[in-house]
């Protein structure tokens, strides 16, 4: 039972007569449902200004009350005080719109500007009540808030919605990626299809909020970046949470600065959790997505993917939901920025020239954290106020873990060893971690990250999430399942794969003369080592692992150093140079390769070769067709709805002129 104000329970609420009319204003009066619906606003704002000058006067007599008889009991004062000015605001709001109501003389206008008091007093009542010590119930604590953050006709077009899905099952804004709008050409949030009828996207909550379709993580979160060089004893803490060293994206943090969260419900109303029943998180992300990650985090906290040879998704997080293809493409498109690869990148607006490394070639994975995420309750509403992304750099292990991930070099990361030109680009995204983040994909994880931070906190507190997933599935209609989608390379994404968002090990295989090589790429620099030597090769003392060729290259050019091998005087290093060719496939090097006397190992003079280097046609694995796939998804759908702020030109369009331009 909540204890009353001060300790004080208003068993009854004074009421004097009602508001009179002026002569004036009863020649036009409203009559009918306008009629009643003003007048209910009248009394109630009459209440209202009872219970305020009760409550005053309680306060006073208790503050001038002896020590030995103040109250004990009640809620703390911080919070007495804000419910009873967020009441007052609501007296004056409500009291303002009675007065249009009053004035207007169009019997059309009378009706609206009255039915608009009247949702303002049902809010405004829930408050007087909560100050006068009267429970209230998760469904007012939500109405009330819809009300004070996006106004009236938001919470009578939210009702109005909600009627239909529950009567007829109507879906129109099924497809909402979150409680802030109606209309949305996202994906569907429950099982629906995207509104057959989908106008822009019809802001129905209005207020100082960003675009909720980018996926935002909180109105007014304030997000910082920060570049944290790598440590032995971070590495070790990361591949001890993990697995394995990711290169790619994690979502970390807990909601640390809130209370104990005693009851958490869910509203499918505002697709919010109720907190408390006192404040309302409007969820940024869609129903789906919240029930996905209340599972996930019931069953393991970590939430991350990583993007090296093979794809590595945290076991708990289904590999093919929303959630881990969004936080796939989302780590490509960043590393493709920190590795300078302008792939994914190619014509967006960077603000800077990101720089391609120079000297020797290494293995290096990003690794980009988002964590530092805080809550504050504001009112009747629990919101974001800080968020974070960390960005490191990892020199990595020729070496595997259990999973197939990475592992870090431990002995490269005490060295020192790294790219000044690879943390510059880092330190970049760090800094103007604002200007990304109006990308939606990094919107998008932010929201993630916010919403896994406050569910860890239900979780720490002991609330069963998964009897919260269970219960957004049931108020949604769909039932838990990761969803099977086509392993099937689409029209649109019929050029290779782009490489994983680490430096090293981009998929696929290459043949140079009957031999099998892997291809090692960080920027620039780029090795060819032997994955497979054909018996010649091997007779000439090559093995698995041995370098054919280092160096570096540009999009067409390719030059550095070969090397032939001999069984007794071991590789004979030689400077080649050439082209790439057939769109990237092929590699064609020439150079003046030595001979050695074999007794001796001295030079006995050159001999001119040319090295043809193949890709291999190996069919795409299912994991990174999903990726492209959804990639292309994504930039079709920011296109269409014009939400691209930092692309010069519509991104989809740009993707398939290059694709074109492929051949």
């Amino acid at each position: 039972m909540r204890k009353a104000l001060f300790g004080l329970v208003l068993t009854a609420v004074f009421v004097s007569a009602p508001l009179a009319i002026s002569p004036a204003r009863a020649q036009n009066a409203p009559q009918g449902q306008s009629g009643g619906d003003l007048n209910g606003a009248r009394s109630e704002l009459k209440d209202i200004d009872d219970v305020i000058v009760i409550i005053e006067k309680k306060v006073k007599a208790a503050k001038e009350a002896p020590a030995e008889r103040k109250p004990s009991a009640g809620p703390p004062a911080p919070e007495a005080d804000q419910q009873m000015e967020t009441l007052k605001i609501l007296r004056e709001q409500l009291r303002a719109k009675i007065e249009l109501a009053e004035k207007a003389r169009n019997p059309a206008e009378v009706q609206v500007l009255a039915k608009d008091a009247r949702l303002q007093a049902e809010a405004a009542r829930s408050v007087k009540q909560s100050v006068a010590g009267v429970p209230q119930g998760p469904s007012g604590v939500v109405d009330r808030a819809i009300m004070q953050k996006f106004g009236s006709q938001a919470l009578e077009q939210a009702r109005a919605i909600d009627r239909g899905f529950k009567t007829n099952g109507n879906t129109d804004g099924a497809g909402a990626p979150s409680a802030h709008t109606i209309y949305d050409v996202a994906r569907p949030r429950a099982d629906a299809a995207p509104d057959p009828v989908a106008p822009p996207p019809d802001r129905i909550m209005h207020g100082n909020v960003p675009s909720p379709s980018t996926g935002t993580a909180s109105a007014g979160a304030t997000v910082s970046g920060h570049f944290k060089p790598t440590t032995v004893d971070s590495a070790h803490e990361a591949v001890q949470k993990y697995g394995s060293q990711f290169g790619g994206v994690v979502l970390e943090g807990d909601a640390v600065s809130l209370p104990p969260i005693q009851k958490v419900t869910y509203n499918r109303l505002a697709n919010a959790m109720v907190v408390n029943d006192r404040a309302v998180y409007f969820a940024p992300v869609p129903a789906r997505a919240l029930a996905t990650l209340a599972r996930t985090i019931a069953d393991e906290e970590n939430i991350g993917v990583s993007l090296g040879s093979v794809h590595v998704v945290t076991k708990a997080l289904p590999p093919e939901s929303e959630i881990a293809l969004d936080l796939k493409i989302a780590d490509h498109f960043l590393g493709d920025i920190v590795f300078a690869r302008n792939d994914w990148t190619r014509g967006y607006l960077l603000g800077f020239d990101p720089q391609k490394p120079t000297g020797e070639s290494f293995n290096v994975a990003v690794y980009f954290k988002f964590d530092g995420f805080e809550f504050t309750i504001d009112r009747d509403e629990l919101r974001g106020t800080q968020a974070g992304l960390d960005i490191s750099l990892v020199p990595l292990s020729d070496k595997k873990a259990a999973d197939g991930g990475m592992l870090p070099d431990e002995d490269a990361i005490r060295r020192g060893v790294g790219s000044p030109q690879y943390e510059a680009n880092a330190r970049h995204i760090a800094d103007d971690v604002d200007h990304y983040r109006r990308e939606k994909i990094i919107a998008r994880v932010f929201a993630y990250g916010q919403v896994a931070a406050l569910l860890r906190g239900m979780k720490r507190s002991g609330r069963d999430l998964t009897a919260l997933a269970r219960a957004i599935e049931t108020e949604n209609g769909f039932t838990v399942t990761d969803e099977q989608r086509s392993p099937e390379v689409t029209a649109d994404a019929q050029a290779s794969a782009p490489a994983p968002a680490t430096a090293a090990n981009p998929p696929g295989t290459w043949e140079f003369i009957g031999s099998a090589l892997s291809l090692q790429q960080t920027g620039a620099q780029i090795r060819f080592l032997y994955q497979q030597p054909r018996p010649g090769m091997l007779e000439a003392g090559a093995q698995p692992g041995s370098l054919l060729f280092e160096g570096q290259h540009s999009e067409t050019q390719i030059w550095g150093t070969a090397y032939m091998f001999s069984r007794t005087c071991g590789p004979q290093a030689y400077p080649v140079q050439g082209q790439i060719v057939d769109g990237g496939t092929t590699v064609v090097m020439r150079g003046e390769a030595p001979w050695v006397y074999p007794t001796t190992c001295e030079p006995a003079g050159t001999h001119p070769v040319e090295l043809v280097l193949k890709a291999t046609a190996a069919a795409p694995r299912r994991e990174v067709v999903l990726m492209v796939n959804h990639w292309v998804a994504y930039l079709k759908s920011i296109q269409e709805r014009n939400e691209y702020p930092n692309w010069p030109t519509p991104p989809y369009d740009l993707y398939r002129s290059r694709l074109s331009a492929r051949g």
